[in-house]
């Protein structure tokens, strides 16, 4: 896509803002069928800029809206897109075509990169997911070192994620965590002592992290890659064998005790100067 083209559909995208409201209750559930199809129309021109390996990735990675247009002479069925769901597709394309990436958006920058045939595409370092100011913390039981990093995150500008904080969506939990995950650009992994560990020697205190926090420590290592997660530990607690190039940071009663630490880290992945 030219530069030209890419800035010409970044306004058109921008003007479509204040027609997707942003107020609780029923009206703003929804938004008018037009501001449906121009958002669906700006992702079609994006994805038939790319090539195949892109279209293919984007398409199943950035999902249309679904609604229905109301029939001619109707009044009653004018509002039928989901605010959530354009809210959504907004957020999704807005990085897509923003001229602040510096860099035209055709099939070489194209920011998926094709997975294998027959499996799930994902994304891995691309130029819009490295702009997000959006966090991930992943935590187990500790409220309150959760809150703790949370602060912290968000006193350095960036937005921190908590999956339980966000809209459900109609989503079971691991949708809603496919849902949201994707949108972060880096993932912050609250290690703490939350449940025992079996079949250990009864003579030591060995506990681990929660089953759910390994599972999604995983799923951003392979999602962002190594350098785009931060293992924080507290206590003394069983850690997973092979997360080597991980920045693993240990502390022993509040985040701040590594937070120069995070803040380099932040700093080398580009999202806070």
């Amino acid at each position: 896509m030219d530069e030209e083209t890419r800035t010409r559909l970044h306004g058109t995208l921008l003007a479509l803002r204040p027609s997707i409201p942003e107020k609780k209750g029923w009206a703003g559930h929804f938004c008018h069928y037009k501001v449906g199809i121009s958002l669906n129309k700006i992702r079609d021109t994006l994805i038939a800029s790319l090539e195949p390996s892109g279209r293919q990735i984007l398409e199943s990675t950035i999902p249309p809206l679904e609604f229905d247009i109301p029939k001619k002479g109707s009044d009653d069925d004018e509002y039928p897109v989901d605010t959530n769901e354009a809210r959504r597709l907004f957020a999704q394309l807005e990085p897509y075509l923003s001229p602040k990436s510096g860099t035209p958006m055709d099939a070489s920058t194209a920011p998926p990169n094709l997975a294998p045939q027959g499996a799930r595409p994902t994304f891995t370092h691309t130029l819009p997911l490295a702009r997000s100011k959006k966090v991930f913390i992943v935590h187990g039981h500790d409220e309150a070192k959760k809150w703790e990093l949370k602060n912290f995150l968000a006193d350095l500008g960036l937005e921190p994620t908590i999956l339980h904080e966000q809209d459900d969506l109609g989503k079971t939990i691991i949708e809603k965590f496919e849902h949201y995950a994707p949108q972060c650009s880096f993932a912050f992994v609250l290690l703490t002592p939350d449940d025992p560990s079996l079949g250990t020697d009864p003579q030591e205190n060995a506990w681990r992290a929660r089953q759910n926090v390994i599972m999604e420590l995983g799923w951003f290592m392979a999602k962002l890659g190594r350098d785009r997660v931060v293992i924080l530990h507290r206590g003394r607690v069983d850690i997973p064998s092979d997360i080597l190039g991980v920045l693993y940071l240990p502390f022993q009663t509040a985040v701040t005790e590594v937070g120069e630490r995070i803040r380099q880290r932040l700093k080398g992945a580009g999202l806070i100067e």
